[in-house]
């Protein structure tokens, strides 16, 4: 509680041009605002870039022959499309829009259409921040189609341009859709 000092310099400070009330700016930065925000713009493909082999932290998973020409991945109404009938495997890197508190939340939202493929397989879906693994699932081959959701509380802090990873890989011709990855903080 401010003292009845503190109090008058705040109200005199603050009635002077150009000067501001320093505990109010105080108290404006202990309190984080809530937010619900796009952590990336999914439709936006030039914002996305392929990950090389070398910056790939899931590379485990990469085939010898890598074949994913650009147009295996497009917008398609908001969304991030990916034809796997031609695109054996991919991984998209965009920097995230904002930093991200501990506490604050994330969930992605992606679905497939049917799954086929010539012989049964498993396809292999992830969603990486910084580096970490925030979503991933394992989905056999066939498969009817499917809307998947992850969700992650963020446990350390992460700064603004933090990259935002798409991995995929799928056996056969099929068609997944990432439909938002999306940042919340709750009001206090």
């Amino acid at each position: 509680m401010r003292s009845l000092l503190g109090a008058l310099l705040g109200a005199l400070l603050g009635a002077l041009p150009g000067c501001a009330d320093p505990l109010e700016d105080e108290v404006q930065q202990t309190e984080p605002e809530p937010f619900e925000v796009a952590l990336v713009e999914v439709d936006d493909l030039d914002a996305w870039v392929v990950v090389d082999a070398a910056d790939d932290d899931l590379a485990a998973h990469r085939p010898e022959t890598l074949n994913c020409p650009v147009g295996a991945w497009r917008a398609e109404l908001g969304t991030l499309e990916v034809q796997t009938g031609v695109c054996n495997y991919l991984a998209l890197a965009q920097p995230s829009s904002r930093a991200l508190a501990p506490g604050d939340h994330l969930s992605v939202d992606l679905w497939h259409d049917v799954l086929d493929a010539a012989a049964p397989a498993t396809a292999h879906v992830a969603v990486l921040v910084a580096g970490r693994v925030i979503g991933e699932a394992e989905v056999p081959i066939p498969n009817a189609p499917e809307v998947l959701r992850f969700e992650w509380t963020v446990d350390e802090p992460l700064a603004a341009g933090e990259p935002v990873v798409l991995h995929l890989h799928n056996h056969g011709y099929n068609a997944w859709t990432l439909v938002a990855i999306t940042a919340t903080r709750p009001p206090p």
